[in-house]
């Protein structure tokens, strides 16, 4: 038929994922069966709640969940004014202070994440073998 033109349809799920981690790179192999293993033990019967999702560690939270300038100055600041209230520095908390994560940050990528690969029925579980597979897909 000419003329016609044919229509092209756009996985919404892949662009929506890719913009969600876009800090981050793509998952090695191990890495997702890392994941895959994670996501089993938390979930049950291959289904994982958006509770027990937002718990898990993934590949990406040491990207995703860099704090920015601004949070880091504001972490800063808060240790000048803890340090200035007591006399002694916590080496500990010197040490971990650049491993801090922005958790809210990371909660809301893992919210979006969840929210774009839940059953299509709406329900608060995610199939993990389907999500799974899609990162397998995109690492390929």
């Amino acid at each position: 038929m000419q003329g016609q033109a044919s229509r092209i349809w756009v996985n919404w799920k892949k662009i929506m994922s890719y913009f969600s981690l876009l800090n981050s790179p793509t998952p090695s192999e191990k890495e997702l069966a890392s994941m895959r293993v994670k996501l089993t033990d938390a979930g049950e019967n291959q289904y994982i709640t958006k509770k027990a999702f937002l718990k898990t560690d993934f590949w990406f939270d040491q990207y995703e969940g860099k704090p920015d300038v601004a949070l880091e100055a504001q972490w800063a600041a808060d240790k000048r004014a803890k340090n200035s209230e007591s006399s002694e520095e916590s080496s500990d908390e010197e040490e971990n202070r650049h491993h801090k994560l922005d958790f809210a940050r990371l909660e809301a990528v893992k919210n979006v994440l969840f929210d774009i690969h839940r059953v299509n029925n709406g329900e608060d579980k995610l199939y993990i073998p389907d999500f799974v597979d899609f990162f397998i897909e995109a690492a390929n």
